[in-house]
């Protein structure tokens, strides 16, 4: 099946940056792919009749209801993928609602990007057998770097990697617009570590909103990371606040040491 080109490919929202930058790759091996948006291209009845293969690329609070739309339509002959930040809950919707082999894939990466080193995606394969080298082949020629787990896996490590690390940035954000000290003020006593908070500080706040809080809000693993986090800022409260910079310093000591451990 990876080596054929005699099948077409479908995208739903495909119209879109990261469903648009699928199209190309998947062109330049050589497939035809189709993209449909909310009002252009193929309906999923026309798109399931023709495309053995379809991806789900779809903002994260409509990725459900297109899976449990598209499902049915498909049969056990077709590959159905997405394309959602998160994996557990689009895997177990896809399993649940079609007869189709499924893999569940999240790029991590934006759309703009382009160095090799900074492409890698995750596959989760659910239910393959036919389909179960293509998806990883076509991103491998691609030079796209492949990591395969489960979705639970990949959920438990994104809490870390988006959701908590965006609560870090939101909270910086907030502390900004509170501590007193306007903006150009800040940008002028910056050093470049700061200026490069200052940069996520914005990509966050004038981006994809609803997009970061899903990532936040919606992984199922995050909840107890927060209580983590909590006792942990208690813990640096504490610490600062009696002025102790001699345990802070061992703190810190302690923690780069568990870092050179697991390098």
């Amino acid at each position: 099946m990876a080596a054929s080109r005699d099948f077409e490919i479908g995208i739903i929202g495909g119209t879109g940056k990261m469903g648009s930058w699928c199209a190309e790759l998947f062109r330049r091996q050589g497939y035809v792919v189709h993209q449909s948006g909310r009002s252009t291209g193929m309906t999923m009845e026309e798109m399931a009749r023709r495309c053995a293969v379809v991806v789900v690329s779809v903002p994260m609070e409509s990725t459900a209801d297109v899976i449990q739309r598209l499902g049915p339509l498909l049969d056990e002959r077709s590959l159905l993928m997405d394309l959602t930040s998160l994996k557990e809950e689009p895997v177990r919707l896809m399993l649940a609602s079609t007869r189709a082999e499924v893999v569940g894939g999240h790029p991590l990466f934006g759309p703009l990007a382009t160095h090799p080193l900074e492409l890698s995606i995750v596959l989760c394969p659910a239910r393959v057998h036919r389909w179960a080298s293509w998806p990883g082949e076509v991103f491998w020629a691609a030079r796209v770097q492949v990591i395969e787990t489960t979705p639970e896996h990949h959920d438990r490590v994104m809490a870390v990697v988006q959701g908590m690390n965006h609560l870090n940035t939101l909270l910086m954000s907030m502390l900004m617009g509170e501590c007193g000290i306007g903006r150009q003020e800040l940008e002028h006593f910056a050093t470049p570590l700061f200026r490069s908070k200052l940069s996520m500080v914005d990509r966050i706040l004038s981006g994809n909103t609803r997009m970061y809080a899903g990532l936040m809000t919606a992984n199922p693993h995050v909840p107890a990371l927060l209580d983590r986090y909590s006792a942990l800022v208690n813990e640096l409260i504490g610490l600062v606040g009696r002025g102790d910079g001699t345990a802070l310093a061992e703190r810190m000591d302690r923690l780069n040491q568990d870092r050179d451990a697991l390098i």
